[in-house]
């Protein structure tokens, strides 16, 4: 008994030193890129940032950037804290402290099935060295980990029964990036599956109102808070940004007609999906695998059929998948392949590289291959448990 409690206290000592050496070198590595500079932050991110700096927060009364006000409030904090701190390492604080706070809550999503504290290790350290994730927050300055964070906090609480401290997690990613909308689905299905109550869902834009509340109070007109997400998608006429879609393949010179038509089409799938996610296991309880699979299918179904996505848009999917391959080993191929698209993506967006002009073209065939694995997985195989070790 005693050699067992032995055991027990040297294997814990060993995990807390392998993730205290696993954090060190996430810092380091983070740090390794903070010098590292893109088109995002020299045309917006470094004069939306001396802006705040230069006038305080009188520069809330002014709508000089498209970004959710939480990033804004934060970037005001650091240039009242840390004023020394360079432009560039500033704006990209929030997203690495993001980046460890969505470790935390990985780990605490897997941790409600596994018991092994090596497995819980693993769980916590991936994340943080998953190339996407510390590229996003360290080299390209990107704000994904700051609304994913709360998003799997979402997820977790939810598997917790905790209804209440799940939507107010969505809510806080909704504030923050408008991509959150691609898990309501889901989250309309567990709706209709009577696992989670209509008047939860208010808690999202009542998150959303508060966020803006201190911009609105400074003088910034209502109207302007209440449509950024409006404004930012009517920026750019592009029918493909960067994103491996099928609309690779269209010239945007027909923008006008293929957009309202992808924006239908798109609506006619979720319906489907939403329906026929509703009705499969209807009777059944939704174990953990099954509810993170239509969470997965949910965040790769819309970005992969709408038009105007950007290759980072797949942030959600590629952590629910990779949560995904925890619980269901033979899937490890589906989180692979969403990190190669997107680690393509990043290249061509960091250094402007491509495949004879065609990798976006050949990639919207593999993503939309994926797709249709993963909703045939759920919908037609069933989920073999494993034990928890």
């Amino acid at each position: 008994m005693k050699k067992s409690k032995s055991y027990q206290s040297n294997q814990k000592l060993i995990v807390f030193g392998l993730a205290l050496l696993a954090v060190i070198l996430a810092l380091w590595l983070r740090y390794s890129l903070r010098m590292q500079t893109t088109n995002d932050y020299l045309c917006c991110y470094e004069v939306w940032y001396d802006y705040i700096r230069q006038d305080g927060h009188y520069a809330f009364i002014n709508a000089f950037s498209n970004l959710a006000m939480p990033i804004l409030y934060i970037w005001y904090l650091l240039t009242l804290i840390a004023p020394q701190i360079p432009t560039l390492i500033a704006t990209k604080i929030p997203a690495v402290i993001c980046d460890f706070i969505l470790a935390f809550y990985f780990y605490k999503l897997i941790s409600t099935k596994f018991t092994n504290p090596f497995i819980r290790l693993a769980a916590f350290v991936v994340p943080l060295f998953t190339p996407t994730i510390f590229l996003n927050s360290a080299w390209w300055g990107q704000y994904d980990s700051c609304y994913m964070a709360p998003v799997m906090a979402g997820l977790y609480y939810l598997l917790k029964k905790r209804e209440s401290v799940a939507f107010l997690a969505f809510g806080i990613a909704f504030s923050v990036k408008f991509q959150m909308v691609f898990i309501l689905p889901f989250l309309i299905i567990l709706l209709l599956r009577k696992e989670v109550k209509w008047t939860s869902f208010l808690l999202i834009p009542g998150v959303y109102l508060i966020s803006i509340l201190p911009a609105w109070l400074r003088g910034r007109p209502l109207v302007d808070l209440l449509t950024i997400y409006i404004k930012q998608s009517g920026q750019y006429q592009r029918l493909c940004m960067n994103a491996p879609t099928v609309y690779s393949w269209i010239s945007d010179d027909y923008f006008k007609l293929v957009y309202p038509l992808g924006i239908l089409i798109t609506a006619v799938f979720m319906l489907i999906f939403i329906y026929y996610g509703w009705k499969k296991y209807r009777s059944a309880r939704l174990d953990t695998d099954r509810f993170l699979h239509l969470a997965l299918i949910s965040t790769l179904l819309l970005p992969s059929l709408l038009p105007m996505m950007q290759g980072r848009y797949y942030y959600q999917a590629e952590m629910i998948a990779l949560a995904l391959a925890f619980f269901i080993p033979r899937w490890f191929y589906w989180p692979l392949i969403l990190q190669t698209l997107a680690l393509y993506t990043y290249g061509r967006y960091f250094f402007g590289y491509d495949v004879a002009g065609y990798g976006l073209k050949y990639g919207s065939f593999g993503l939309l291959a994926l797709l249709l694995i993963i909703i045939v997985a759920y919908f037609h195989k069933s989920h073999t448990q494993i034990p928890s070790p």
